[in-house]
């Protein structure tokens, strides 16, 4: 049994399947907890903070985490050097953010977010490097991060009740341990890291184009819930970002092999590789979206009490659109790795343009389900996009990227077994 179990996590995609489904699993659990202790109210400030995070990193962040790919063969120590200059941008934008904290009359839930932002841009840079240099410790570094939110929630909940200041100190203290786990994963000693300015501009330079071009993408996810601020109660964006999270369980396959798709894709694999993550990822999306349908409503009622039950009615909306989006997180690593930068921002603009109009016109009229129609709507044209562009740049039929194979059912089985 053992054994069996070690021929299957000895494969790097099998490996990062095992590794999302745990994330997922530790990340309901996590989810159940924060939810049931701050309620819907709190839930909803809460997602208002993360998704401006969300934005702010990635605009601040200029995409330069994305040039990693570009410039790892110049140096033998890159990931030092790359890391020791994300550092600077650190100390830099946690500077600016404490200026803008102390001097300008701003609201509270925007001074948590400016305080949080530079914590999440390093973060993001350092688990970056540890993506393309250590696909598995990124895996490992997920499972802890997951674990590691599930102990402080429930230390909060053990010595603490429940009001808003405790919920930004949650949020400032896990981007910390999170922090603090990607440094640890990245395996490189903290004396080796200086902060250094030298490639900032180069990497600035190279990462404008993917930093408005995540920027899009993260539009076309987040705007949602931030259109959503003012409009209706906070209570009401609770249960909304609820049921958005739990529609995106669709997504635990397609994001574990998409990992793994882009450090293989950066290291020569080729445009086949896209198509059989594709239709692998179609295939257990389509499971997942089942068993999301038939069960979901008793997970919520089970998980977050008879308070969120209405985010079912977001999560069987919103499912529609998330099958769509497995095209562009697939397609979009294959661009990412063959510097075809300027497509995808093309198809991105599109998609988050409509995404805003649509949103703009829907949520004054339908509230939280106008934003879940919208979404859809982006979601899809995005998704139909980037399927067709990929099958005119691969010259791959559409069969064999959409339908899983015979053979391809065969060859998983035999991993497993």
């Amino acid at each position: 049994m053992i054994q069996k179990i070690s021929k299957v996590l000895s494969n790097d995609y099998m490996f990062s399947i095992a590794a999302k489904i745990f994330v997922i699993l530790s990340g309901v659990i996590y989810s159940s907890l924060f939810s049931r202790y701050f309620g819907p109210t709190l839930r909803g400030e809460s997602a208002v903070i993360i998704n401006f995070v969300s934005l702010a990193s990635v605009f601040l962040g200029f995409g330069m985490y994305q040039t990693y790919p570009i410039f790892r063969k110049e140096k033998k120590e890159f990931p030092i050097y790359f890391t020791s200059n994300m550092i600077t941008v650190f100390i830099a934008y946690l500077a600016v953010s404490i200026f803008i904290i102390v001097n300008f009359d701003i609201s509270t839930n925007i001074k948590i977010a400016a305080l949080i932002t530079p914590l999440t841009i390093l973060i993001k840079q350092i688990n970056y490097v540890v993506l393309i240099e250590r696909p598995k410790k990124r895996n490992i570094n997920s499972i802890l991060i997951g674990l590691t939110d599930i102990i402080i929630v429930i230390f909060f909940i053990v010595l603490f009740k429940s009001n808003y200041f405790f919920m930004i100190s949650f949020l400032i203290v896990k981007e910390i341990l999170h922090l603090i786990i990607s440094l640890v994963n990245l395996e490189i000693s903290i004396f080796k890291l200086k902060p250094q300015f030298k490639g900032i501009p180069r990497f600035f330079k190279f990462g404008i184009i993917p930093m408005i071009t995540v920027s899009l993408m993260t539009i076309n996810y987040r705007v949602d819930i931030l259109m959503l601020n003012g409009v209706v109660l906070s209570s009401s964006i609770g249960i909304y970002a609820i049921g958005v999270n739990l529609a995106e369980l669709i997504w635990l396959v397609p994001n574990a092999l998409k990992d793994i798709l882009l450090s293989k894709l950066t290291k020569g694999s080729k445009d086949s590789e896209v198509a059989y993550v594709i239709r692998h990822s179609l295939f257990f999306a389509i499971i997942s979206l089942v068993g999301i349908s038939a069960f979901g409503k008793y997970i919520i009622l089970i998980l977050y009490g008879t308070e969120f039950l209405e985010s079912y009615n977001i999560t069987i909306i919103m499912q529609i659109g998330i099958i769509g989006m497995i095209f562009y997180k697939m397609i979009y690593a294959y661009n990412i790795a063959n510097g075809y930068r300027v497509n995808s921002l093309i198809m991105l603009s599109f998609a988050a343009t409509s995404n805003i109009i649509l949103n703009y016109v829907m949520i004054p009229i339908y509230g939280i389900y106008g934003a879940a129609i919208s979404s859809v709507v982006s979601y899809n044209m995005c998704g139909i996009a980037f399927l067709i562009y990929f099958h005119y740049k691969s010259n791959i039929a559409y069969k064999e990227i959409l339908f899983i194979t015979k053979k391809d059912l065969k060859i998983l089985f035999d991993k497993i077994r």
